[in-house]
C-alpha cells in the first residue's frame, strides 16, 4: 500500500461530480486541497482510507460477529522453551 500512496502522492486519483461529495468534497482531496487539485479531485489518501472501510463493512456483512470474535482473540501463551523441547530427544516436541 506505500508503493501506491508513493506513486499517486501530489495527483488526483479521478474526479467525481462535486454533488456527489458534499460537504466533504474538501476532504476528498485531503492533504493537497480542492484549491491544488481542482473541485471533485479524490486523492490517494482518502480513497484507501475508503476502501478499507467499504472492506471491513462487506467483512463484517459476510462474516457473522461470532465467527469473527473467534478470529480476533488472541493465542494461548506458548510454554517456556524450556518445556517445549527436551534437549536429550533432538529438540522433539513431545507434548501431545
Amino acid at each position: 500500500m506505500g508503493a501506491i500512496v508513493y506513486v499517486c502522492w501530489g495527483q488526483a486519483l479521478m474526479y467525481v461530480p462535486p454533488q456527489l461529495t458534499w460537504p466533504v468534497g474538501g476532504l476528498m482531496a485531503f492533504p493537497h486541497g480542492a484549491r491544488q487539485l481542482g473541485v471533485g479531485a479524490v486523492t490517494v489518501m482518502p480513497w484507501l482510507l475508503l476502501c478499507n472501510r467499504v472492506a471491513n463493512m462487506l467483512a463484517q456483512m459476510t462474516f457473522p460477529q461470532p465467527t469473527l470474535a473467534l478470529r480476533l482473540q488472541p493465542l494461548p501463551p506458548m510454554p517456556p522453551l524450556g518445556e517445549m523441547t527436551d534437549p536429550q530427544e533432538g529438540g522433539h516436541d513431545h507434548h501431545e
